[in-house]
């Protein structure tokens, strides 16, 4: 996918296309190193059990830690600079904090103001830990 939209790679978009690319993975994908840097860190733990919340159809991720938080709008940024990424669908939504939501938009919308954000408003149940 990343040599396909990496400009001057002689895939350029046509007719006006928009390029919103989709990826769905989690902290704990066997190709993920988040967990093994920092364990437990990305994900969502119960209070009382420790053990990880899965209120989605897998393990939920804590957008709401600093640094999972900064990751996800680096990320952000590297797809909308280096890749000229025209917009980002946020899976389940309702689990991202809206103020790092809102901080995300302000750093991509400076980077590129035609950009598009996408999420599913799913009420989560967990506005008292966001």
């Amino acid at each position: 996918m990343i040599q396909a939209i990496k400009p001057g790679s002689g895939h350029e978009r046509h007719y006006g296309c928009r390029v919103q690319p989709y990826q769905c993975r989690g902290p704990t994908d066997r190709t993920s190193v988040l967990d093994k840097i920092v364990p437990w860190y990305y994900q969502r733990l119960n209070e009382s059990t420790g053990s990880v919340e899965s209120a989605t159809c897998c393990s939920d991720s804590a957008p709401e830690h600093r640094m999972f938080a900064k990751l996800i709008a680096d990320s952000l940024a590297v797809w909308t600079t280096d890749y000229k990424i025209d917009g980002f669908r946020f899976d389940l939504m309702g689990y991202h904090p809206k103020a790092q939501i809102l901080s995300a938009w302000d750093r991509i919308k400076a980077l590129n103001p035609d950009i598009y954000f996408f999420g599913e408003g799913w009420d989560s149940n967990q506005s008292d830990r966001l």
